[in-house]
């Protein structure tokens, strides 16, 4: 008798109802587990990613933004690029700075008396995109303005140049007077590629 009275109790109506809502709460849990769940984490790491990629996309799209103002630079300037590669050509060109130099110097009536290139390295290293230099050493004599006006021809040449050391001394066998001839020393730096 109490079998039936505890199966009569497990079939009622209350009961029923309890099973029911306690079937689908577990349905539900392992759904949720199983399906729901990972539909989340997807999503949110998918709007992870989505916000990564829009951080690469914006520094992309700067990087593009300087290549292509870059660019328009480069056609608009570009009838003027031999003017570059002539200030800073590929190659040490020694012949064309001493050329250039003893070139001046007979416009401006500098005398030359001396004239020293340092060693300058021919191979280029595919590696290395630097600056290289040519050092010229210089000695010469002259009058003043005539050293003025030959250093002002000298920078105004389109080949880059800088002038590290100018060392001006008056001749000491010859007497003072208002326009004495002075000794130049003279220490140039010519750059290539």
């Amino acid at each position: 008798m109490k079998k039936n009275q505890l199966l009569n109790k497990l079939f009622s109506d209350k009961s029923r109802d309890y099973s029911y809502f306690s079937l689908f709460f577990i349905i539900f849990t392992i759904f949720v587990i199983f399906a729901i769940k990972p539909s989340l984490s997807t999503a949110f790491s998918l709007k992870k990613e989505a916000e990564d990629l829009q951080k690469v996309n914006s520094y992309y799209e700067k990087i593009i933004g300087g290549i292509v103002q870059a660019q328009a630079l480069l056609e608009i300037n570009r009838d003027r690029l031999y003017l570059l590669n002539e200030a800073i050509p590929d190659m040490p060109q020694v012949n064309k700075i001493a050329g250039d130099i003893r070139i001046i110097a007979e416009q401006n009536n500098l005398q030359i008396d001396k004239l020293n290139i340092d060693e300058i390295e021919l191979t280029k290293n595919k590696k290395e995109n630097v600056l290289r230099t040519v050092r010229v050493n210089l000695e010469a004599s002259a009058y003043f303005d005539n050293l003025l006006a030959f250093v002002k021809n000298l920078l105004q040449q389109r080949r880059l140049k800088s002038i590290n050391k100018l060392i001006i001394n008056k001749e000491k066998e010859v007497i003072s007077t208002e326009s004495a001839q002075l000794k130049i020393n003279f220490e140039l730096e010519g750059y290539y590629l």
